[in-house]
């Protein structure tokens, strides 16, 4: 005999939905606030401190003992089109607040206590009580919040609220504006657009912040709020692929944004090249233009195109048919393309379309690029080696020079080198020559700074020469460890190296004519047509200084050393 039966769902699913729907303290208070513009509340005013969240707003509340049982008592109950929620969908965000602590809910004639962990599913209820207005919550935690913990909701708060369409006060401070004030880069029936060349895209539903993707997945960061509602997930921290809204503001998003990158002179981003990349990878013909475009890395940091690699453009032919893999910024794979013993790909570059970091990532680069770009079926002829195949060829250790044995340009560019340091640097470190085929200079980090002889040795008495070596010199000084072997630039190099960039360039470039003189004439030297030329007249000076400092700013890329 069979039988229709029904699903049910046990109390303890309902109480686990009720303690893991929010992972922190701001996602339920945020889903208080979105309770509030869906009563219709103006004004919605959050209090935090250590103890106590406490949510208020002057909106219609729950007005009968009916609306408790079936919109307060009861989860998931459906939502109907009178009701005109802008956010509820689930009518389960409320759990979120029962999670962190105990309840004291206050509306109309009622008062509601819940305390998940004390008492499980079982709440009290009171009538009879004097008129609240609007609903109020407030929620004594479970386990008191860190001073770094409260300032962090305080930061998180300000940035998913921002565009709240009712006014959002938090501890006393408004926290929200609205969005039709703010200039937008676009404006759609479905959404406002902003979008910046950096930084993550924050994506707001009717103003209450969603989720942040990473800037390569739509080719921009930046910020859009939905002037419509999205689909959401269960969490309310994604969008559905099936949203209408998001199948128009999506497309729009990515065509705009690649159009841009396109067309742009300026070298692309690490997350643009990823997002080309990739493009690239999933449509080899249709995306035939980015073939050119210089999506790849040498290890060397220099940028270059795939097309740049076919067997009969310079780039290949120069290095052998060699190709080896380091990661970006090798000192090891830096030597051996100064060297021209192989074209040395970064890492990076394998991790942006999408293959493994290791010489069986390489060949597979290598196999993708074969019918596209080594079209010449007898030119197909390439041998990947590793690296370290290299390292007794160009020989392992790096040496000093005797001071006596400095060439005159040598000489002045160590004395240059000297006055820079001692006038204008924080960090006093000695200034050295020596021979290190590949590498332009090194350091220990600490005391000395090596510049290969044959590097100065081709520096001109200019502007330019006087950049060239500043630059390498600002390389070596943001190093607070040993450069002779392979390193990774980190987060903090790159800082201290902008610092040095942004502090001292300017001032050392105006100085450095008169360095360079100064350095002509205690090593004994006539000055030469170029020290002439960089004697002319101060403004002359200043203005290929200015311009100098400009290009650097615009390309945004530290010199790699």
């Amino acid at each position: 005999m069979a039988e229709t039966r029904r699903f049910a769902m046990h109390p303890k699913l309902l109480f686990d939905v009720i303690l893991r729907q929010a992972g922190n303290i701001e996602k339920a208070i945020l889903e208080g606030v979105m309770n509030s513009v869906d009563a219709g509340a103006k004004q919605c005013r959050i209090t935090l401190d250590q103890d106590v969240v406490e949510i208020s707003d002057n909106g219609s509340g729950i007005q009968s003992r009916q609306q408790i049982e079936q919109y307060f008592e009861t989860f998931g109950q459906p939502h109907e089109e009178s009701e005109k929620k802008v956010y509820g969908t689930f009518r389960m965000g409320r759990g979120q607040l029962f999670a962190f602590g105990v309840n004291v809910w206050r509306t109309a004639a009622f008062r509601m206590e819940v305390d998940i962990k004390g008492k499980g599913l079982d709440y009290v209820l009171e009538e009879g009580l004097n008129p609240f207005p609007g609903c109020g919550v407030r929620v004594e935690l479970y386990e008191k919040l860190r001073s770094s913990a409260i300032y962090e909701a305080v930061r998180v708060l300000k940035q998913w609220c921002k565009y709240t369409p009712v006014q959002v006060y938090l501890n006393d401070e408004m926290i929200s504006v609205d969005a039709a004030d703010e200039d937008w880069d676009h404006v759609l029936p479905e959404a406002y657009i902003r979008m910046n060349e950096s930084g993550e895209l924050s994506i707001f539903n009717l103003g209450v912040y969603v989720c942040g993707m990473p800037n390569y997945r739509l080719g921009t960061g930046g910020v859009i709020v939905s002037r419509k509602q999205l689909k959401m997930n269960f969490a309310r921290n994604d969008i559905q692929s099936d949203c209408p809204v998001w199948k128009v503001v999506k497309p729009f998003v990515d065509k705009t944004a690649e159009k841009k990158i396109k067309s742009t002179n300026r070298a692309l981003q690490s997350w643009e090249r990823e997002r080309m990349a990739t493009k690239l990878r999933q449509d080899p013909v249709g995306e035939y233009e980015l073939w050119d475009t210089k999506l790849a890395y040498s290890a060397n940091s220099r940028s270059f195109s795939l097309a740049k690699m076919h067997p009969f453009a310079s780039l290949f032919l120069n290095y052998g048919g060699k190709v080896a893999r380091a990661p970006k910024g090798s000192i090891l794979g830096d030597r051996v393309m100064q060297q021209k013993l192989a074209f040395v790909i970064s890492d990076e570059t394998l991790k942006h379309f999408g293959f493994q970091q290791s010489e069986i990532g390489l060949q597979g680069l290598m196999d993708f690029m074969k019918p596209h770009v080594f079209r010449n079926a007898s030119a197909r002829k390439w041998t990947i080696c590793p690296l370290q195949v290299f390292e007794k060829e160009l020989g392992a250790e790096a040496v000093f020079l005797d001071a006596k044995k400095y060439t005159p340009r040598v000489k002045v560019w160590v004395k240059f080198l000297e006055y820079t340091v001692r006038d204008a640097m924080d960090t006093p470190r000695a200034i050295k020559a020596g021979k290190w085929p590949g590498a332009r200079a090194w350091t220990d980090g600490l005391t000395y700074i090596c510049f290969d002889d044959r590097f100065l040795r081709h520096q001109p008495y200019d502007l330019h020469g006087i950049s060239e070596v500043l630059l390498v010199l600002f390389h070596e000084m943001a190093h607070a460890d040993d450069t002779k072997g392979s390193h990774i630039h980190a987060a903090e190099f790159y800082e201290h190296f902008e610092d040095l960039l942004k502090r001292k360039y300017p001032m050392l470039m105006k100085a450095g004519p008169r360095r360079i003189i100064e350095a002509m004439r205690h090593v004994g030297l006539k000055l030469t047509k170029d020290a002439t030329y960089i004697e002319d007249p101060a403004d002359r000076v200043r203005e290929a200084a200015e311009d100098l400092q400009e290009k650097c700013e615009k390309t945004g890329q530290p010199f790699e050393g």
